[in-house]
């Protein structure tokens, strides 16, 4: 159900409506008008944001039903910039609202060559496996991969801290696996060959 509340700026007082409508008040007449046209200004092309009167809807309709959007950005949580529901809006940090747009894909005008992108989902990928748990045996061969050093520590038998300290130590757990994520395997080699020699 529409409802609408009363929004104070210093040059206009504005009727502010939860699905996005704005009435004007008229001092001449001393009524609230309909805003019947907008302008559209601001982010960028074939996406641009609605306003009248100098403000923008979104912001006058966040403000009216959210709170304040001082120092704060507002952002639509669908990426249609027309669709200015309250239920619609958040108010966000700067950062969060750029984060918001890359994840929506709103940064088209920006769009990345195939080689970028291709790196970009290369260095995902080694994140992902840099975060999994190795299962070695002595050898450095792989014997099992976990989402955490619990789950691998569990799947040798032996605990988390057993394997933190065979770790530390560069020692084998019962003498036959070592358990560390990818990124430490050369880490863990190092201890291990400056200890036998």
């Amino acid at each position: 159900m529409e409802q609408w509340k009363i929004l104070k700026k210093p040059d206009v007082t504005f009727k502010v409506s939860n699905e996005g409508r704005i009435q004007v008040f008229d001092e001449r007449k001393q009524e609230f008008k309909m805003v019947e046209i907008y302008s559209y200004t601001g982010g960028h092309e074939d996406n641009r944001y609605l306003s009248t009167h100098g403000h923008y809807v979104h912001r006058l309709v966040a403000e009216a039903w959210i709170g304040s959007v001082d120092g704060m950005e507002v952002n639509h949580k669908n990426p249609r910039k027309l669709y200015n529901y309250a239920s619609n809006l958040e108010i966000v940090t700067p950062q969060e609202n750029q984060q918001h747009s890359w994840k929506e894909g709103l940064r088209d005008h920006q769009k990345l060559s195939e080689h970028e992108r291709h790196q970009r989902e290369q260095r995902k990928d080694m994140k992902r496996m840099n975060r999994q748990w190795l299962v070695l045996d002595l050898d450095f061969n792989t014997l099992s991969k976990h989402d955490s050093q619990e789950d691998a520590a569990v799947s040798i038998k032996v605990s988390r801290q057993t394997a933190n300290k065979a770790f530390r130590l560069g020692t084998p757990i019962k003498k036959q696996y070592y358990i560390c994520r990818l990124a430490q395997v050369e880490t863990l080699k190092e201890r291990i060959f400056s200890k036998s020699s």
